[in-house]
């Protein structure tokens, strides 16, 4: 094998990466003064923040709460959500 083979010990990992960092790690980056990275949380944990119950939160995409669909997962962003909250 080659050291650029992706065998079983370098499964769910990005190339490049050690056996330290798992994938999700990978992708963050940090600029001074500002951020690349958006924080998104699932309905579960924007109807927590908010003590509403999940359905709730499913109804106000009806009224613009705007989700983001990346297969099954919805997520929401965090800056949006709080936006959404302060104009209630």
């Amino acid at each position: 094998m080659t050291s650029q083979s992706r065998g079983p010990a370098n499964r769910g990992r990005a190339s490049g990466c050690s056996a330290d960092t798992p994938m999700s790690d990978a992708g963050k980056h940090s600029m001074t003064g500002s951020s690349l990275q958006t924080s998104y949380v699932s309905r579960e944990t924007v109807a927590s923040m908010l003590d509403v119950n999940k359905r709730t939160v499913e109804r106000w995409e009806a009224e613009g709460l705007t989700p983001h669909r990346l297969g099954r997962l919805v997520r929401y962003k965090l800056a949006d959500v709080l936006a959404w909250a302060e104009a209630r």
